[in-house]
């Protein structure tokens, strides 16, 4: 599978591919790459979008990390 990566400021998202930050082989690895310290407002927000599934999978905000439920065994 391959994940995407796309974060932002909470306030200042460039939007769409602009947000786009890398690309992983892993929903662990994608969120091991999200940097919240490089983000302003308690390190931005983030989605993690599976190419597979075409949707998004997983969410950060100043919560933490939120993984979609009901989905199959996705770090493999």
């Amino acid at each position: 599978m391959s994940f995407l990566l796309f974060a932002g400021d909470e306030y200042y998202p460039m939007g769409g591919a602009n947000d786009f930050k890398s690309k992983h082989e892993t929903i662990d690895d994608a969120i091991s790459a999200h940097d919240p310290t490089e983000h302003n407002y308690d390190g931005g927000w983030a989605n993690i979008f599976c190419l597979d599934q075409l949707k998004i999978v997983a969410t950060f905000d100043r919560s933490g990390w939120a993984i979609k439920s009901n989905e199959s065994d996705m770090t493999k």
